[in-house]
């Protein structure tokens, strides 16, 4: 293949005909019949000098361009063939890290599910400790909420915070005894009780398994196509240009006038053709 410096001097005989030309035709102008013959030929003499380069553009391109195209085969085919495993595997992770990340969001939410039960069986108990007039409505609390306080099959994760609330409510209910029996109005109150170490130490732990590789990328697919800005819609150059040659072997576009079809308006303008 040639270097820099051959292909610039085979360009060089084209350069100074092409400064020659250019300078050549910036000067003509048409005033009669016989300049327009000559800037005619001179129009046709530029234009088989554009012919010649390019043609020495092509020919000097050849080589590269078969090596290019060549070093491209090959390469798509290997890139074709480690973007298949790539993919392959990729996925297989991915579905993985999903996984995993879905069962984290559970035991995240089952944590925050099971806190919320535990409270709101707080909640209810102190509600109830407030409504009871009598000792009897009491010892109907005690037996509902106390006496068959679920154990740690119910409770799970959240078992000494339950065991803790249960305490508050023993207490509550103990207090609201006192203040029936002495005739005394009182409003038990749902107080705050600290969540144990091993819970907090739980959540910490999985708000920090969350995947660093993995995040939420936006996407975007045309479902209602009506329904699309015309800004964003781009025209088929290629596809109205083969509607365009069909329409005029069918006789639909005719000399001299426009012809308007989906939207698209088809009309003729003047083209100067230098033979």
């Amino acid at each position: 293949m040639s270097t820099e410096i051959e292909i610039v001097q085979k360009f060089e005989v084209y350069k100074k005909q092409a400064n020659d030309f250019a300078a050549k035709l910036s000067t003509l102008k048409v005033t009669d019949e016989n300049s327009e013959a000559i800037v005619t030929q001179r129009l046709s003499e530029a234009k088989e000098l554009i012919k010649a380069v390019e043609g020495k553009r092509t020919e000097l391109k050849a080589p590269y361009l078969d090596a290019g195209r060549q070093i491209d085969k090959i390469a798509k085919e290997l890139v074709e063939q480690l973007n298949l495993a790539y993919e392959d595997i990729r996925k297989v992770l991915l579905a993985w890290k999903q996984e995993q990340e879905k069962k984290r969001k559970e035991e995240i939410a089952q944590l925050e599910e099971g806190k919320k039960k535990v409270d709101k069986y707080y909640q209810d108990a102190i509600a109830e400790i407030n409504q009871a007039k009598a000792p009897v409505d009491l010892s109907a609390v005690f037996v509902k909420y106390v006496k068959d306080f679920p154990g740690a099959d119910v409770w799970g994760a959240h078992t000494e915070y339950a065991n803790h609330i249960l305490a508050e409510i023993k207490a509550a209910g103990g207090a609201k005894l006192k203040a029936i029996k002495e005739g005394i109005s009182i409003v038990a109150e749902v107080r705050e009780v600290a969540v144990p170490e091993n819970i907090e130490e739980k959540a910490i732990q999985l708000e920090v398994a969350k995947p660093s590789n993995m995040r939420k990328v936006w996407k975007f697919e045309m479902v209602e196509k009506m329904q699309v800005p015309l800004d964003w819609l781009v025209l088929d150059d290629k596809k109205v240009k083969e509607f365009m040659a069909q329409a005029k072997d069918a006789g639909h576009l005719k000399e001299g006038e426009n012809f308007m079809f989906n939207g698209v308006k088809f009309y003729q303008e003047d083209q100067l053709v230098v033979k």
